[in-house]
């Protein structure tokens, strides 16, 4: 593998990442694929309260349920930043799989994250987390999404406390009809407290 790092001083960064995998195989199949990645980006940091970062990969990979040679790429888009007590991030990214002998798609997944904190007085902050994943192709078409959110307490690195809800809505890899879907819905809390000697 090689990586490389660019920062200049009006705060744009580059970085390149090349990867060399060597042979992959698929489960239970004899055809192996001389893997390799291929990965550039970049991030705009002058602004504390907008910044922005992107990156592409292109790689060559193996379609692990037919053992396929295939194509993979991604594209992804970022604006995160921290205005006074509030914290975001909104990301968008789109990945493609595609046969390599004939291009044909076998999946696309199309993903929207959002996540967020408020800090407010008294150590109290409220974190949220999001996201939605549209999967189509000739492998599967479906939607994905995911919700949390917690109320938490921390008053110094070593003392944590919060209490959250999430819910998820999913495919069952387990189950054989691939139609089926999961929806899962908890509650959370936990507790952390440390002592430094």
């Amino acid at each position: 593998g090689l990586d490389a790092y660019l920062e200049t001083a009006g705060r744009l960064s580059f970085f390149f990442n090349w990867d060399a995998a060597g042979r992959t195989w698929a489960d239970d199949h004899a055809l192996s694929v001389a893997a390799r990645s291929l990965t550039l980006g970049g991030n705009w940091n002058r602004h504390s309260a907008i910044r922005f970062g992107w990156n592409a990969t292109r790689a060559r990979t193996v379609d692990l349920p037919s053992g396929d040679p295939a194509r993979l790429q991604t594209a992804t888009f970022s604006v995160y930043g921290t205005a006074g007590s509030i914290s975001y991030n909104f990301t968008g990214q789109q990945s493609d799989l595609n046969r390599e002998a004939d291009a044909l798609r076998l999946i696309r997944a199309r993903e929207l994250v959002a996540s967020g904190s408020w800090q407010f007085p008294l150590f109290i902050y409220v974190k949220t987390q999001a996201f939605v994943v549209r999967y189509d192709g000739t492998e599967e078409e479906s939607v994905d999404k995911f919700l949390k959110a917690f109320v938490g307490w921390q008053p110094n690195a070593f003392t944590n406390a919060y209490v959250g809800w999430s819910g998820q809505r999913h495919r069952d890899p387990a189950n054989i009809i691939p139609s089926e879907r999961m929806v899962q819905r908890g509650l959370f809390a936990k507790m952390a407290y440390a002592v430094q000697f």
